[in-house]
């Protein structure tokens, strides 16, 4: 008698527990549907835009905007100037920048995540470990020991943009400065550690890589912040892009475009390269789309 009643129960859990991994895999395949259908339909969207563009876009004079080509494609090459560089004034860095990111971790104690053990290079306590962070961690919520609660972050990742930035006769918008090229890091120095450690007081600055790292006087690691910089440099460009007034804008029906080159491109080379970097994107997409509708598939049809 004994035996017979337990054997449902345990097949009421087992099926109960069944149901969460079934629904995951379900829901594994209709998101890679979705992925790799929005993938097809941006990809021909692209396609259909660079094409457009490469049989309409103009080459046109950067000094001097033409009314007339307003609404049209057109491909222009110049200096990126600006009266007023992008500059972090709170830790004293400056340059001949059209935009510098700010990367700001802290050294921050975090519960360790179930199923995981902290490494051999890492202090950890309680349950507890200390790990770089670019955002505050609230260990309290973990009902973490008063030393094992996190300090507010007196510093934060933050963007500076260059303003009023120019293309010889043309203006650059503030989210098309966001597409002037590939943020480059800017190498440490003892001269901008100095610079940081005037804006952080009772840290002391030392370099590693790329990193500033600011160690505080009294609690060690706990609390250390490191600090680097990337920027988009003032530079030689060459835009395909949608006039609007004297302004230069994304063009297209799908996703928004604004190409952008490093140095002076003829038209086909920056359309060339366009097209390249949509096809490793489609077939990127296409992969993984694939790969996650596969695993969904497999973990439903293994049941």
């Amino acid at each position: 008698m004994p035996e017979s009643s337990a054997t449902p129960h345990l097949n009421y859990n087992k099926d109960r527990l069944a149901t969460l991994p079934r629904f995951l895999s379900y829901a594994l395949v209709v998101f890679g549907l979705i992925l790799v259908v929005g993938n097809e339909l941006r990809a021909v969207l692209a396609t259909y835009d660079l094409a457009v563009g490469r049989q309409t876009v103009t080459s046109v004079d950067a000094a001097k905007p033409d009314p007339t080509n307003e609404g049209k494609m057109v491909h222009v090459i110049g200096n990126l100037t600006t009266g007023k560089p992008a500059t972090d004034i709170a830790l004293g860095l400056s340059g001949d920048y059209a935009l510098v990111h700010r990367i700001v971790e802290m050294n921050q104690w975090r519960k360790i995540p179930r199923r995981s053990s902290s490494s051999p290079d890492t202090i950890s306590a309680n349950g507890f470990e200390l790990r770089w962070s670019a955002v505050e961690v609230d260990t309290t919520v973990d009902n973490a020991p008063p030393e094992q609660q996190n300090a507010p972050m007196a510093i934060h990742s933050q963007d500076f943009f260059a303003e009023g930035v120019q293309l010889v006769g043309f203006s650059i918008g503030r989210d098309e400065i966001r597409l002037l090229g590939t943020a480059v890091r800017i190498p440490s120095t003892s001269q901008l550690g100095d610079s940081i450690a005037l804006a952080l007081p009772g840290y002391t600055p030392a370099r590693k890589g790329d990193w500033i790292v600011l160690s505080p006087a009294t609690s060690g690691r706990v609390g250390a912040y490191r600090i680097r910089f990337e920027q988009v440099p003032l530079q030689k460009v060459t835009i395909v892009a949608r006039q609007f007034g004297q302004n230069l804008v994304p063009f297209g029906v799908g996703v928004k475009s604004f190409l952008v080159r490093d140095g002076e491109q003829p038209i086909e080379s920056v359309f060339d390269e366009a097209e390249t970097s949509n096809r490793v994107l489609t077939w990127g997409i296409r992969l993984a789309g694939s790969a996650i509708i596969l695993f969904g598939m497999l973990s439903i049809l293994r049941r």
